[in-house]
């Protein structure tokens, strides 16, 4: 092969990936690129964290780990990332080693997807994870030491440790303050470099030492033979005096865990590539090596220049500290022995990447779930947090899921994109699996505890708010799903009213005269009639043009300028239009009535703290059924009981003054196969 002439600027020489073949040959300080478009494959060895969230009661009524638990998993994966699509090579020779890069392309053309695989991932002998489970991981013995402790456990920590009283109590105020993010970090490398706990403990080496007799201790907790005397009825608490009968349907949880825990760890490795392909500007370095110019070194060159990209430096591509969420269902004081059986047969599923959520009750029905758990957050924040430490509370997720065969219309489908701040996406042109993920802060849901009460003045104010942006959300979504076929749109007993229904404006009213339109009343139906009539025509207009675009011609006659009094003549008594209307005051009944059950919660903790928990899960359950019940009621056909959380989000969001919109986080994953595009 000749070697490439180099060009007379600064400019990189460009030339076809044969003409790097071979390193040798390459001409010294000078930068050669080329489009090279293949599969780009890395292999490597990734640290993962844990974060265990379950608030428990014990049978003694107390609240155990009230906070949710980050630490390391205990065992690496070995991992597969591969990127499909075409990329900037280049390659730069410097004496006698050779750079390469890799970067992103112009913006022609869909972003490349990428594919991850976990190859290998087995539990540790001594296991982190089944720990935690028990309720006896090192960091919990060390938060009960330390953090959450009286005197009397202090002075037993103080002679356990050979350190004074004082001591203890200058770890616990440096230690207590930690994030979560910050304690895991910290307890980790206490083990390891110390680096990151010594920043915690402000440089304190006296802090320091104690801290690290103590992690020492702690790890008799991961093996069964050296149990200190805590361990064994920290678990006689949960399990019972035969607790070596049960430990094997533990074992047996943590091992589905762990199954589980694979598929969302692969799912947030390729989520977190994609979409640092589609954010990278044309020009951003994604990996990068340097090789020896030795016979070794180019036998690596030549491999990383036909796709292996093993050992290169993956900046984005690969998340610094990927952590899998395992979050498990509540268990009061009632059910907690109970739980040690029922595990035998409970599942763990993956709720999004990156997220795992166990569940005793059935499968098919994880909305409710779901439902239940956005509730549990809202009313469980006396109970769980103390009301004092909100950025520790679990961020819910909302997940909607909707697949696309090829060339199929997506414009029902891009609305709720273009709501929550996501641009339409390079859609491939094959059939794909869409997924609209919405995340929010779970320390929002504090507004739940200090929300005005319905003699409160500011009440009508809050609520108020609450009622426009649930009116929002269903003149959003309710069409956006039931439109997402266009069959639908056939004007049978659904499509007129509901479109009449997407036209009507918001209903802006006080507690006075009810947040939502009151349909026993007829001039209320009346005016929000009128008030559809109004909007229909550009509504149907857009409809029409729609359905015309698409090659939809005898639907789209439906929906022409001269069939808008059709429309409204289908919204009138008795049809779809006011049980719609309807639905959105039972659905404010429901939110109302979480603050109603909050109260209720707040005088059990305060007058009899034994049933709070029992109560807790009453009203999280009785709130999230009656949620699913109200949303299923109009549509049968569709899947819409899956916006429940959705709805104590938006609901949270107005608390706070503000919208999902403007608080939330989102994001959009296409999965085309096993290929991944956000």
């Amino acid at each position: 092969m000749p070697t490439i002439s180099p060009p007379c600027g600064p400019e990189p020489a460009v030339c076809a990936v044969e003409d790097l073949r071979d390193p040798f040959r390459l001409e010294p300080g000078v930068a050669y690129e080329c489009s090279a478009g293949r599969s780009w494959t890395a292999r490597t060895v990734i640290p993962v964290d844990f974060c265990l969230r379950w608030l428990r009661e014990t049978p003694h009524g107390m609240c155990r780990n009230p906070l949710p638990l980050r630490f390391r998993a205990g065992s690496q994966p070995s991992a597969e990332l591969t990127i499909d699509g075409r990329l900037t090579l280049r390659v730069r020779r410097e004496r006698r080693r050779i750079r390469v890069e890799l970067a992103r392309q112009g913006p022609a053309g869909p972003p490349p997807g990428a594919v991850a695989r976990v190859l290998e991932w087995d539990p540790p002998a001594e296991d982190p994870l089944l720990a935690s489970l028990l309720g006896i991981h090192p960091l919990e013995w060390f938060r009960d030491a330390v953090v959450h402790t009286g005197m009397h456990e202090r002075v037993y920590s103080a002679r356990l440790h050979g350190a004074p009283i004082k001591l203890i109590e200058r770890l616990r105020d440096a230690w207590e303050p930690l994030t979560i993010e910050t304690e895991a970090e910290a307890w980790t490398s206490l083990g390891e470099q110390l680096g990151a706990a010594r920043a915690a403990l402000g440089n304190d080496e006296e802090l320091l030492s104690l801290a690290q007799r103590m992690y020492a201790y702690s790890q008799r907790m991961l093996t069964r033979e050296r149990w200190p005397l805590w361990a064994v009825r920290r678990i006689q608490d949960y399990l019972g005096e035969f607790e070596h009968r049960r430990l094997p349907v533990w074992r047996k949880i943590r091992d589905r865990l762990h199954q589980a825990a694979a598929v969302a760890l692969r799912q947030l490795l390729a989520g977190h590539a994609a979409r640092t392909l589609r954010c990278a500007v044309p020009g951003d370095i994604l990996a990068h090596a340097s090789f020896s110019l030795s016979e070794r070194g180019a036998a690596h060159y030549q491999a990383a220049i036909g796709g292996n990209l093993t050992g290169f430096d993956l900046p984005g591509l690969l998340p610094a500290s990927p952590c899998v969420d395992v979050e498990l269902p509540f268990r009061s004081r009632h059910e907690i022995r109970t739980a040690a059986d029922m595990f035998a047969d409970a599942r763990a599923g993956v709720e999004c990447a990156g997220r795992v959520v166990v569940a005793f009750d059935d499968p098919r029905d994880s909305p409710l779930q779901s439902t239940r758990r956005a509730a549990m957050l809202a009313l469980g924040g006396e109970f769980s947090h103390q009301n004092r430490r909100w950025d520790t509370a679990a961020n819910p997720v909302f997940l909607h899921e909707q697949s696309f065969a090829a060339g199929s219309c997506r414009e029902s489908f891009e609305p709720l994109l273009r709501e929550y701040g996501i641009p339409s996406p390079e859609w491939p042109a094959g059939p794909c699996h869409a997924k609209l993920i919405i995340e929010l802060s779970g320390r929002l849901f504090q507004a739940w505890s200090r929300a005005p009460l319905p003699r409160d003045p500011r009440f009508g104010e809050a609520f108020g708010r609450v009622s426009l942006r649930l009116q929002q959300l269903l003149r959003l979504w309710l069409p956006a799903l039931w439109f997402s076929d266009p069959a639908h749109y056939a004007p049978a007993s659904a499509a007129y009213p509901l479109v009449a229904y997407q036209a009507t404006p918001l209903w802006q009213a006080g507690p006075a005269s009810g947040f939502t339109c009151d349909t026993t009343l007829g001039p209320a139906v009346t005016q929000a009639r009128r008030g559809a009539l109004e909007a229909l025509p550009g509504v149907a207009s857009a409809i029409e043009t729609r359905l015309r675009r698409h090659g939809h011609e005898a639907l789209a006659k439906h929906y022409a300028r001269n069939r808008v009094r059709d429309i409204i003549r289908h919204a009138r008594p008795g049809s779809l239009y006011p049980a719609l209307l309807r639905n959105e005051g039972f659905l404010m009944d429901e939110l109302i009535g979480i603050v109603s059950r909050l109260r209720e919660l707040k005088w059990t903790l305060a007058s009899a703290s034994s049933g709070a928990g029992r109560l807790l899960n009453q009203a999280a359950g009785e709130t999230a059924h009656a949620i699913r019940r109200r949303l299923a009621s109009p549509f049968r056909e569709v899947a819409v009981s899956h916006l429940g959380p959705l709805i104590i989000m938006e609901a949270t969001c107005a608390l706070n003054g503000a919208t999902l919109p403007d608080l939330g986080r989102a994001h959009l994953v296409l999965e085309c196969g096993d290929r991944v595009h956000a």
